[in-house]
């Protein structure tokens, strides 16, 4: 089988050793922006690869997608249903995910940034600047998937309060030493919000003009789930309401310039993307894909 690997960077050049594969650093509609169409049986790629119907249509005889991320809103499930396509996603990486989520909480707790731009300029004592203490605060968690359950974990030995919301979980109740609420209680309720749930209909643009008021004035935001979940205009209409924004996605990833708006204030902090990076992750990622299309492959055999 024809097998293409999208999104291939050369820092993961090592896991990239199926002889018979084809490896390609762009993404597919890059890709295909010169080349006009070409066959495979399967194909994987990263979050910047789009498998919708514009770019699935140039694939002859394509028979099974697989996005190497946690997430899978960059696969167009309708039309690969249409068409007979089979998809899948990798799971991995839960506790990298959730150790930056908690490497950003405290970034701005401890106040890093600014402690270390004073030191660079020789002033190691500052009393006129305090930290932020986590303990007894309310952490309000959206979605208590696998990486939501390891923050809630990681938060219980930080001494933070938890509040979780979860639509396949029953609200208003307590469990394991924490509250589990609709979404408004843990929006009104948290002094820390951090976003796991995954893109879908029902939480794409999630965060807005009317979920942003019902929040707490200085609240604390955290994404490290998708840049959809947030809608970006509204954020920054109401900025001031948030002592602290950290986020690791974007809306229009693609597209980040040195002119995002997000730069132009010093209460919001981007990291590109890379919760989910680490050598341990990114071997257990392609090991899984690979494991994919062997399965895949096994199927085929009559």
């Amino acid at each position: 089988m024809k097998v293409f690997h999208f999104d291939c960077y050369p820092i993961e050049k090592k896991y990239q050793k199926k002889n018979s594969h084809v490896y390609i650093q762009e993404n597919l509609q890059s890709f295909l922006s010169s080349n006009k169409s070409f066959e495979a049986d399967i194909i994987t790629g990263f979050v910047y690869s789009k498998f919708n119907k514009q770019t699935l249509n140039s694939i002859n005889n394509l028979k099974l997608i697989i996005t190497r991320s946690i997430g899978g809103d960059n696969i167009d499930r309708n039309f690969c249903d249409s068409k007979g396509i089979e998809y899948t996603n990798i799971e991995y990486s839960n506790h990298t995910i959730a150790h930056h989520t908690m490497a950003l909480i405290l970034f701005h707790a401890r106040k890093i940034n600014t402690f270390f731009t004073k030191v660079q300029k020789g002033i190691f004592a500052d009393h006129m600047v305090d930290c932020f203490d986590l303990k007894g605060k309310k952490l309000g968690i959206i979605g208590y998937g696998k990486i939501g359950k390891k923050v809630a974990e990681i938060a219980k030995a930080l001494d933070l309060e938890i509040l979780v919301c979860d639509r396949k979980l029953e609200s208003c109740e307590m469990r394991d030493k924490m509250k589990f609420c609709d979404l408004e209680g843990v929006l009104r309720n948290s002094d820390i919000i951090s976003l796991h749930c995954d893109a879908n209909p029902s939480s794409i643009g999630m965060i807005n003009n009317e979920t942003i008021k019902v929040m707490k004035d200085g609240v604390i935001l955290i994404n490290t789930a998708r840049g959809s979940i947030i809608n970006e205009k509204d954020l920054l209409k109401n900025i001031n309401k948030f002592a602290f924004v950290g986020v690791d996605v974007l809306e229009n990833e693609n597209d980040f310039k040195k002119g995002h708006p997000f730069l132009k204030h010093p209460n919001i902090l981007i990291t590109p993307h890379i919760a989910y990076k680490s050598e341990l992750t990114t071997k257990e990622r392609w090991s899984k894909t690979y494991e994919c299309i062997e399965d895949f492959i096994s199927q085929q055999k009559p």
